[in-house]
């Protein structure tokens, strides 16, 4: 994947886009951060949202163990589960000290499945782990969309 398109709804600085571009970098991701929309002037939270497969995204924290979101149960072991959840949990750390004085979520829509997973930076380790468990199709229901709650697990919203 060459260009990855970082989107945002709120004013971002080149400080913020020089430190998205590092990020996604260690990734192995080359980001273009583009501002859309009608630029809200609320910067008590920042929503980033990015077209890529979240499996695609996964395999970056796994070293490619995972191919296939659902198969982590099936083929993979807890171990590999939990050290690519702490990778992607240092990963989302490092996100919110872009801009520590902002609530952060990366919104993944995902071209494969047509679901969008909606990621808080502030994601407790717990939840990072979890999302090698995700199957889109199972998990998004009707809404195509997933969250995190602490009493759910990863489902859709409603």
């Amino acid at each position: 994947m060459s260009i990855l398109e970082v989107r945002s709804e709120t004013p971002v600085t080149e400080t913020d886009r020089t430190a998205l571009r590092s990020l996604f970098a260690d990734l192995g991701l080359d980001a273009e951060v583009s501002v859309h929309g009608n630029q809200r002037r609320d910067v008590s939270s920042w929503s980033l949202s990015i077209g890529i497969p979240l499996a695609y995204l996964l395999v970056k924290f796994g070293d490619g163990y995972v191919s296939k979101l659902g198969e982590m149960a099936a083929e993979a072991s807890v171990e590999s589960a939990a050290t690519a959840g702490r990778r992607l949990h240092g990963w989302l750390r490092q996100l919110r000290l872009t801009r520590a004085d902002r609530e952060i979520t990366l919104v993944v829509e995902d071209p494969e499945t047509e679901v969008t997973v909606e990621i808080p930076a502030a994601l407790p380790p717990e939840a990072c782990e979890a999302l090698w468990q995700v199957d889109p199709d199972r998990d998004g229901g009707e809404a195509r969309y997933l969250t995190w709650t602490s009493e759910s697990g990863w489902t859709a919203p409603f």
